[in-house]
């Protein structure tokens, strides 16, 4: 049997009951998942807007607003989110009607541990939510982080009060427990005196430089709904860099994007996506392209009823366009 790696998979737990919750959150975090609590509806809608969630293990019975109601909010913000019922049997028809609405799956209480655990592993390998190119990445990454840090005497507590982030959370980084944003990572490279780069940098790069479909490096954009591949092997050497990136329908960035210095090109692939800069807006279709200078400020948008799928390159190669200027 194969061994599932379960440090990747982040659940949140929604459950007013103290001592339900609090054995559901032992079990779930023994059997070694990423486990945040809710205990009312309000709470884990927000959190769900916050973060990121592969599972929510949701409770009908809430004290603020019905579990139903969580239901749908949740699928509203996130629709590809795999939600697991739980109901006692005063709510068992509600928990069968949300089947039909996108629900994985319910349990019923007092439930079996053995159910939780199967049930779970059930959701992860039919909805393969474990990448074993994504996982192998933020390895490769928390490792690059660790030596740097500790070839230069930097310790955890320093570089907490370098960057503003907590030490769990740095520790997380550096053992792969987590997938660190573009944000993060950019603090961590400026405490670290080094170019984001280098935590992409694949040194093995030679002048000629093939990337398979299947060998494309899948970027954590710290955001739901964009999808950010590279489409060449990372480098300092390099003078450009190409990107795949694809936004889902009605995603939309919150902040402007720039770089201090280069260039910018953008070839839509499909869907129809609006970028703003200031008091100009520009709308581009399936074939329309963009070339601009990277000092530009601009947000973007998807506009149409369609994922939009676009290749993106930017000059100098750097991770560095993903600095945010306030809107």
């Amino acid at each position: 049997m194969i061994e599932i790696n379960k440090e990747s998979i982040h659940i949140l737990l929604v459950e007013d009951d103290e001592d339900v919750s609090t054995f559901l959150e032992d079990l779930l975090i023994t059997e070694g998942y990423t486990v945040s609590v809710a205990s009312c509806g309000l709470d884990a809608v927000h959190m769900v807007k916050e973060d990121i969630y592969h599972i929510v293990i949701l409770d009908l019975k809430l004290p603020d607003i019905d579990g139903t109601e969580v239901f749908k909010e949740i699928k509203e913000i996130d629709n590809d989110i795999n939600i697991l019922i739980l109901t006692g049997c005063p709510s068992l028809e509600s928990a069968v009607d949300m089947l039909k609405h996108g629900a994985y799956d319910y349990i019923q209480k007092p439930f079996k541990i053995d159910d939780i655990r199967s049930t779970l592993e059930k959701i992860i390998n039919e909805k393969n939510l474990i990448n074993k190119e994504v996982d192998n990445l933020i390895e490769d990454i928390g490792k690059k982080i660790r030596d740097l840090r500790k070839q230069k005497g930097v310790s955890i507590r320093q570089m907490s009060r370098r960057t503003g982030l907590s030490n769990s959370l740095l520790s997380q980084v550096e053992n792969s427990k987590i997938s660190p944003s573009i944000a993060s990572l950019d603090k961590i490279a400026r405490a670290l005196d080094v170019s984001i780069v280098q935590f992409f940098e694949d040194n093995s790069v030679k002048r000629i430089s093939i990337t398979r479909n299947d060998q494309r490096h899948v970027i954590p954009s710290g955001k739901k709904g964009i999808t950010i591949e590279l489409l060449s092997k990372r480098s300092e050497n390099n003078k450009l860099q190409p990107m795949y990136i694809k936004f889902k329908v009605g995603n939309c960035s919150l902040q402007n994007f720039y770089h201090p210095e280069g260039e910018e090109f953008g070839i839509v692939m499909s869907g129809k996506l609006e970028l703003n800069f200031g008091n100009n807006r520009y709308v581009l279709e399936k074939g329309d392209s963009i070339h601009m200078d990277s000092s530009l400020s601009y947000s973007w948008k998807n506009v149409g009823q369609e994922d939009v799928e676009a290749i993106w390159i930017t000059t100098p190669s750097s991770f560095e366009y993903f600095e945010r200027r306030p809107v």
